[in-house]
């Protein structure tokens, strides 16, 4: 159950990502509410509306970010909320969808069951030497889309300048 377990916490690692760019999101809007709120800018002061979506952005952050805790710590308790909050990205179609259904296989399947239980806690407490490795195809992979991703960025800021 190694690898499930690596996909599992890579997938916390996402569920923490998201949450730290929702806070990041969050304290933006709120920083433009108190701006427009004391009239030091010409800023139109956002409404109960705009307050209310803040809160709920907030709130999910919060959520996504002991949701991502706990799945990198293999926590027995977030398997059903992170049950539910996968079947709620089935509605993203379609490439939500898919990244969704690919999270209810990890949380939801058998291996996930075993993976997100006591009974596996207790195992790799028993056996801290056991270690998943990635495999080295996969660290070449990551470097290639970096590589990628950072030769795309200099090009369009080149032809930004242009």
């Amino acid at each position: 159950h190694l690898q499930h377990e690596a996909s599992i916490q890579g997938l916390g690692s996402l569920y923490l990502l998201g949450g730290l760019l929702g806070t990041i999101a969050f304290v933006a809007i709120f920083g433009i509410a108190v701006i427009g709120m004391t009239g030091s800018s010409e800023v139109a002061p956002m409404g109960v509306p705009e307050l209310v979506a803040g809160g709920v952005l907030a709130a999910l952050c919060a959520f996504q970010l002991w949701l991502g805790t706990g799945l990198r710590k293999l926590k027995p308790a977030v398997r059903v909320p992170a049950i539910i909050l996968s079947a709620l990205g089935l509605l993203g179609f379609p490439l939500g969808t898919i990244i969704s259904a690919y999270f209810l296989y990890l949380v939801a399947g058998q291996k996930g069951k075993m993976v997100l239980s006591a009974r596996y806690n207790e195992i790799v407490r028993a056996t801290p030497h056991i270690q998943y490795r990635t495999p080295m195809w996969l660290w070449v992979l990551l470097g290639l889309i970096v590589g990628l991703l950072v030769v795309a960025v200099v090009f369009g800021v080149m032809s930004a300048d242009s």
